[in-house]
């Protein structure tokens, strides 16, 4: 230990010169020690270490080394880039391996979605096609309609919708979940659901526009497969339509000629046949057995109780039917049925009203006849009446058993069918609608039923023209006073109990428009003209038939 440790007072001094702010360093330096303070050792330590340097770097450029050292320097500060842009590069690489693998794994989802969208497409128009055989829309009704086993059937759009809201098909939704999806509210806004704008019958189908559903079916005889023929079958039902015809041939051809039109020229509107008679007769047998197996079930509609079903509010039964056969004709003491049977039978167009649906017009060529067993039936008729035949039928084969299963046999029979439509379609039609309808014995008596009063004095007085005034060939011009004054001595000669004032007289004579019959005024007083040989023809009138009454009458006024 040196000497001055030992020594208390040069201590002290030397620890009241220490600035207890500044850190000493011991150094040891040859054995010696001595404190310095630590700014002073570390710049001592940089002077050091810069003289060391100088000269290391002295020696280097001297051997060349700081070239080299600084090129591997360069060369390592390179790799090392090199290999953290490498780093940068791997991970680039892998986050875009990454995104891919997103990427794909979203393009997979969507193609396997587009797979199923394309499976429930092609679900939806596989039930599309099978639902559009039977189904359509009617842009002119506004309507929806089914046709299914040949019947028709219309809808509007919420009935429609809510009739077929159950069907459904595999479908999946935007998640890929499989779902039931609704079938019918994305077939009312498909492009490819069948649609026509407009609908309506033609027999002729040359007649029918390309974007109208045709309503018309082809007869059933025509695609029956039978080669088989019966003649002795249709001789037996050429006999049985003489017996309802009482036997009167002229009446028979005619009714023969009204079912041959049927079959060869269904677009033209034809006449109405009533069959009356007893029952058990087999009036009603040739229509509701055999034409209702030739023409079709569902172009046949038999009905005892028309004010419901053909004649009343509603008449959708009158879609799809073309030979409607009244079993009954009690129907047309029923208000209003009188106007509608009337507009059934005479008229080109029908107005169709559903129920529950929207009412249009179509094209009408429906056949229509009758059977009734009430002989004193309330059906109106008139002399030169062109659309009715009514015809009362001979009874002769009531109660025969053998012939009634003879001709159940041959209305059923197919062979007899066929041959009698080969029978009909060779008959002359053509001037059908032209031809006079004959009158029968039993219409006859029912026109002078329902005749009224004028008009049976205006044939008695055509008649008392044609003996007295010499009017072959001559127009008769005669006072419409005097007519009158004629007319109610004729009502007290034949004791009716009717009155008519000379309005209700005027009024009814102009409203009988009978051809050859003319009320005009001239120089201030009324003219009645009669075309006498064109009123007795009209009237099929006999000449004999003279009401003395009236040639007394004249007698008094001449003298």
């Amino acid at each position: 230990m040196p000497p001055e440790l030992n020594n208390q007072s040069w201590i002290q001094s030397l620890v009241h010169s220490i600035n207890p702010k500044e850190t000493y360093i011991e150094v040891n330096d040859n054995e010696e020690v001595s404190y310095i303070t630590k700014d002073d050792y570390e710049m001592s330590q940089t002077n050091s270490k810069n003289k060391l340097n100088k000269k290391y770097k002295d020696n280097i450029k001297d051997n060349n080394v700081l070239q080299k050292e600084i090129s591997i320097d360069n060369q390592i500060k390179e790799l090392k880039d090199i290999k953290k842009e490498k780093i940068k590069e791997e991970k680039r690489l892998e986050q875009e391996e990454k995104r891919l693998e997103k990427e794909m794994e979203k393009l997979n989802k969507q193609k396997t979605l587009i797979k199923y969208k394309n499976e429930t497409d092609n679900n939806y128009l596989e039930m599309e096609a099978k639902f559009n055989k039977t189904h359509f829309k009617v842009i002119k009704q506004s309507l929806y309609c089914s046709y299914k086993n040949f019947e028709l059937q219309s809808f509007k759009k919420g009935n429609f919708e809510t009739s077929y809201n159950h069907e459904t098909y595999d479908s999946i939704d935007k998640f890929g979940n499989p779902i039931d999806a609704n079938f019918i509210s994305k077939y009312m806004k498909s492009k490819t659901s069948r649609v026509y704008e407009d609908m309506n019958i033609y027999p002729n189908v040359k007649l029918c526009p390309d974007n109208h559903f045709n309503l018309w079916l082809p007869f059933a005889i025509e695609n029956m497969k039978c080669d088989d023929t019966n003649e002795e079958g249709v001789e037996f039902i050429l006999n049985h339509i003489l017996i309802l015809c009482n036997n009167d041939k002229e009446v028979a051809e005619y009714v023969i000629d009204w079912i041959s039109h049927l079959f060869q020229r269904p677009y033209e509107k034809s006449t109405f046949l009533l069959f009356v008679s007893k029952e058990g007769i087999g009036k009603s047998t040739i229509f509701s057995k055999l034409l209702k197996s030739m023409i079709g079930v569902s172009k046949f509609f038999s009905t005892t109780s028309p004010q419901n079903n053909i004649l009343g509010e509603f008449n959708e039964a009158l879609i799809n039917s073309f030979l409607i056969v009244f079993e009954e004709m009690d129907f047309l003491n029923t208000k209003g049925c009188m106007g509608a049977f009337k507009t059934l039978i005479t008229n080109d167009e029908i107005y169709i009203n559903p129920k529950g649906s929207k009412g249009y017009m179509m094209n009408s060529v429906h056949r229509a006849c009758g059977n009734t067993n009430n002989i004193n039936i309330n059906i109106p008729t008139e002399a030169g009446d062109r659309r009715k035949c009514m015809i009362k039928c001979s009874n002769e084969k009531k109660g025969d058993v053998p012939y009634m299963k003879k001709l159940h046999f041959f209305c059923e029979d197919q062979a007899t069918m066929k041959s009698f439509y080969e029978f009909c379609m060779n008959r002359d039609v053509e001037d059908f609608i032209s031809k006079p309808i004959p009158l029968t014995a039993y219409q006859e008596e029912l026109q002078k039923y329902y005749e009224s009063p004028v008009e049976s004095f205006l044939k008695k007085k055509v008649c008392y023209f044609y003996h007295n005034q010499n009017t072959n060939g001559v127009i008769i011009e005669y006072s419409f006073s005097k007519l009158y004054k004629d007319f109610n001595y004729w009502l007290c000669s034949n004791n009716e109990k009717i009155s008519y004032t000379k309005r209700k007289f005027s009024l009814e004579l102009g409203n009988l428009e009978i051809d050859g019959f003319k009320k005009e005024k001239k120089s201030g007083d009324i003219i009645c003209s009669f075309n006498i040989p064109l009123l007795l023809q009209l009237w099929n009138i006999q000449l004999d038939n003279v009401d003395k009454e009236l040639i007394l009458l004249e007698q008094d006024e001449y003298n």
